[in-house]
């Protein structure tokens, strides 16, 4: 019996301890400077052919795509995604890599760009935005792990942000 628990609790500390655990996302285990990458530069904008279908549904709920995205505003709560989904396509078939300033968005066309503010600390960036989602009640943009940290956001996970489009279509 003893040795039985001693195995069941080495099992429970070990999976406990776990800095990768395979179904949750998690940040990249390098050193990485975010200070260092430079904003991201908005360009004209031609709408992707991958990722503007309308409506689409996820997990029962339908979206629809909208209009425009030219003086698009919003405020809401952001989160962050990373290395689950590191090289895996976006929703227009790029590949995503949590050291770019991309971000997810359920409703805005894509590719648009963005600044997004961090409200409890005034930090901002400007991002690409390529993806759908976040597909989580209450929340209205993920960021790749890069333009979170950018903002000050990784260690909490999710923050209250303001949106402003800035080039889309």
């Amino acid at each position: 019996m003893f040795l039985r628990n001693l195995i069941v609790s080495s099992v429970i500390a070990a999976v406990g301890c776990s800095d990768k655990p395979s179904n949750l996302d998690h940040a990249p285990q390098v050193e990485f400077d975010v200070t260092a990458l430079e904003e991201t530069i908005p360009e004209t904008v031609v709408r992707s052919k991958g990722g503007n279908r309308s409506p689409y549904e996820v997990n029962g709920v339908q979206y629809e795509i909208l209009p425009t995205s030219i003086g698009y505003r919003e405020k809401g709560l952001a989160s962050w995604y990373g290395m689950k989904y590191h090289g895996r396509p976006t929703a227009n078939g790029e590949v995503f890599d949590v050291f770019r300033l991309t971000a997810a968005h359920p409703t805005l066309p894509i590719p648009c760009y963005a600044k997004v503010i961090n409200l409890a600390n005034g930090q901002s960036t400007v991002v690409r935005i390529n993806d759908r989602g976040p597909f989580v009640e209450g929340r209205i943009l993920d960021l790749s792990w890069a333009a979170a940290k950018k903002i000050g956001m990784t260690e909490a996970g999710l923050a209250e942000v303001e949106i402003e489009v800035l080039a889309g279509s």
